[in-house]
């Protein structure tokens, strides 16, 4: 418990100051929990779905992992921060996708997150959490977490250079309207590098990472291996941007190989 409380209070002393009580967060979150909980199998598996703001955490991973997993025995939980920004006690008019709405909302929705991740650890759910890697409090939550569980843990990870993603947040923000606003943006971007060192050293779980300049993963192997990989895509900004659809297509092709079976 002391674990999950470090890592609950780096979220609210984080940059979206959220101002909420505990105890409706909680509230909020047991009862979103408690209505959707059965839906989910319980084979111990968490899929960390990482990158920066923009890198395709949502467009190529979520997506890719959302159509391979009908093909396999694990039904996961998703944890995205997005899916629970409707919760806000203090919605207004605001559009759901304005960046205003998206930094009013984080710390909220960040905060039920973190419940929601806890009580399905607790009952060995298994879990997809679609999240870049935060302040080392929330990592060594999940990391603690999951090895006492005994959990599975397969991080997949889209490793994209800043000036790329940012490029791909206008796209995004003038074909779908949905924006993310700079400064978290940066915040990702910073902790993602940070964060990364801390968190191969302290695991044995299994990686997948990505580029979008290549079909295939650049790296396939233990996490504490893949960082220097993770590096060098990060610095690549030329080349041919292979377009979305294909890179999608044939991540759902190796994802629906890799989880034919029960387990990651």
């Amino acid at each position: 418990m002391r674990a999950f409380l470090k890592a609950y209070n780096f979220i609210k002393t984080s940059i979206w100051k959220d101002d909420t009580s505990d105890c409706f967060v909680f509230q909020t979150a047991q009862k979103i929990y408690n209505k959707i909980k059965s839906r989910f199998t319980k084979n111990k598996v968490l899929i960390r779905i990482s990158g920066q703001s923009g890198s395709g955490k949502t467009s190529q991973l979520f997506q890719a992992n959302n159509y391979a997993l009908r093909y396999s025995k694990i039904k996961p939980i998703h944890l995205a921060v997005r899916n629970f920004a409707k919760f806000y006690p203090k919605l207004n008019s605001n559009s759901k996708f304005s960046a205003s709405f998206r930094e009013t909302t984080n710390g909220f929705a960040l905060k039920i997150l973190i419940w929601i991740l806890k009580f399905s650890l607790d009952d060995n759910l298994d879990i997809m959490l679609e999240i870049s890697f935060l302040d080392k409090r929330f990592e060594k939550f999940i990391i603690n977490e999951t090895k006492k569980q005994n959990y599975k843990v397969l991080y997949e990870i889209l490793s994209v250079n800043k000036l790329l993603s940012d490029i791909f947040i206008l796209k995004r923000k003038k074909s779908k309207g949905r924006e993310t606003a700079s400064l978290s943006a940066n915040y990702f971007e910073k902790n993602m590098n940070k964060t990364y060192k801390f968190i191969k050293k302290k695991n044995n779980s299994m990686c997948v990472m990505w580029s979008v300049f290549e079909k295939r993963p650049i790296y396939f192997g233990k996490m504490r291996h893949s960082y220097k990989s993770y590096k060098t895509a990060k610095s690549k900004i030329s080349g041919y941007i292979l377009p979305e659809k294909e890179l999608l297509e044939f991540k759902k092709y190796y994802l629906v190989k890799l989880y034919q079976g029960v387990s990651v």
